[in-house]
């Protein structure tokens, strides 16, 4: 190929991989209220989950449909989320702790957790503490890069018991939720959704790179003829 050629080659590719680069991967939701399909895909990644000590399992939605999540619509709240055995990951210790892992196909940056069944102290009138649920996140090799708490404050007598969680964790292969040890007689919940945006394709940096190494080595060759 001429060396014109691919100059005009490179003025297209340059310019549209600079973009991509650039650009701010859009936030995509996995919404398991909608589907009780395992693994599902959306936004081009594939989750699959995993139950510990149980199987996985969706139960019917009862909470109130006109309510935030569910209007204006963020979850579908056909299903009341996804849990362990039940409709819910309930406490459990030592190797008998019920936990669920959500691991990714390719690496995702992890923007928002939302959960049902996460309550406010007394939600069963006997006086327990507030539920607490716990969320690891890990990378490619394994190694736990952020861990969240998320204490419900849902008023007792409420039915979805939502609570919501923002953040950014870059990076993330897995996520495992579990209860908290600490609060045993109280601590349950169900998995209902989160927000991630895909990692950019290591392609993409590599075209970048190499175009811009390739018009580089054409200029000197300009410059020395």
């Amino acid at each position: 190929m001429d060396p014109k050629t691919v100059k005009n080659l490179l003025k297209l590719a340059i310019p549209a991989a600079l973009m991509t680069a650039a650009l701010p991967a859009q936030a995509t939701l996995l919404d398991f209220t909608a589907s009780n399909s395992n693994p599902t895909t959306a936004g081009g990644v594939t989750a699959t989950l995993a139950a510990q000590n149980g199987s996985l399992s969706w139960s019917a939605f009862d909470g109130d449909p006109t309510a935030v999540p569910c209007k204006p619509v963020l979850l579908a709240c056909k299903y009341d989320g996804v849990g362990v055995t039940d409709d819910e990951i309930s406490y459990g210790s030592g190797s008998g702790a019920e936990s669920i892992i959500v691991s990714f196909s390719s690496l995702v940056n992890v923007t928002n957790i939302y959960l049902f069944d996460l309550f406010g102290r007394n939600d069963d009138g006997a006086g327990n503490p507030a539920e607490i649920a716990k969320v690891s996140f890990r990378n490619a090799a394994g190694t736990q890069i952020a861990n969240w708490t998320i204490t419900g404050t849902a008023a007792p007598g409420t039915l979805s018991g939502y609570a919501t969680q923002a953040g950014l964790v870059s990076g993330v292969k897995s996520i495992r939720f579990y209860t908290n040890n600490s609060n045993a007689q109280n601590s349950d919940f169900a998995i209902a959704g989160l927000q991630f945006a895909s990692v950019p394709e290591p392609a993409t940096l590599t075209l970048l790179g190499g175009g811009l190494l390739a018009l580089g080595a054409m200029r000197r060759r300009r410059r020395a003829s």
